[in-house]
């Protein structure tokens, strides 16, 4: 637990079960127990899990990353997401609205499926407007892992 938030459940379109972690160790050893996220599900609490800690890690290329992340959803067939857009959008506006500057833009990058192997880079991005979180960006890059077509009859 850290002093940001409780674990909630928030959105900006799809919902997450949204909880900061003290540091990247704890973020590195979370693991899928699958009777809690059935207990979530039970409690009607949405069991899709994203987990994230705060960081401040250069990269060989300069850049700074401000957030590690991992996302589990194992009861929607996802046993970990290696970049999860929908949450870190949502991250950003959970995050300008714990800034105790009323009004601003702010930015967060997020390095997302590292522990799985399949490092990822989203930078999300919020406007606060007199204490109201009022837009969320997400934005990144994508690396083609397959493809295929379908056909329908």
């Amino acid at each position: 637990m850290t002093d940001t938030h409780d674990p909630q459940v928030c959105s900006v379109g799809l919902a997450f079960l949204f909880t900061e972690l003290r540091n990247r160790a704890a973020l590195e050893r979370a693991r899928i127990i699958m009777s809690g996220f059935e207990a979530l599900r039970d409690l009607e609490v949405n069991p899709q899990m994203y987990l994230y800690t705060r960081v401040n890690e250069s990269e060989p290329d300069g850049h700074v990353f401000n957030i590690r992340a991992r996302m589990f959803a194992p009861l929607s067939g996802v046993a970990e997401d290696p970049a999860t857009g929908s949450a870190g959008c949502t991250l950003g506006g959970l995050l300008a609205h714990h800034e105790q500057v009323t009004s601003g833009m702010f930015s967060w990058r997020i390095a997302q499926g590292v522990e799985m192997g399949r490092p990822s880079t989203l930078v999300t991005r919020a406007e606060k407007k007199d204490g109201e979180v009022t837009g969320t960006w997400i934005g990144g890059a994508a690396v083609l892992v397959s493809e295929g077509t379908i056909e329908v009859d």
